[in-house]
């Protein structure tokens, strides 16, 4: 006898659920709940790509920092060499 109520307790409750459930999601307007989604992934979107640019900004900035400390040294580098061989024709 127990058994047979939980049943019949386990069906009613199943099929109540089914019923609000299905009452709660036809009240839904799912064309607002798209707008809403739509606005979040646009704001979210600009947001990133606002830090996506700041970053792009900073990489090129330390690239041509480190271009230029390079050049720096490098240009050095030659001249050096170059003086020294002219120096050391001049000399002989």
């Amino acid at each position: 006898m127990r058994q047979l109520f939980g049943e019949a307790g386990a069906k009613a409750g199943r099929e109540a659920g089914l019923k609000v459930g299905k009452l709660s999601f036809a009240k839904i307007d799912a064309q607002a709940v798209m707008a809403e989604v739509r606005t979040a992934a646009i704001a979210a979107a600009e947001k990133y790509s606002i830090k996506a640019r700041e970053f792009h900004k900073m990489a090129v900035k330390i690239a041509e920092e480190a271009g230029k400390k390079t050049g720096g040294v490098v240009g050095k580098e030659v001249y050096i060499s170059y003086t020294c061989r002219f120096t050391s024709f001049s000399m002989q």
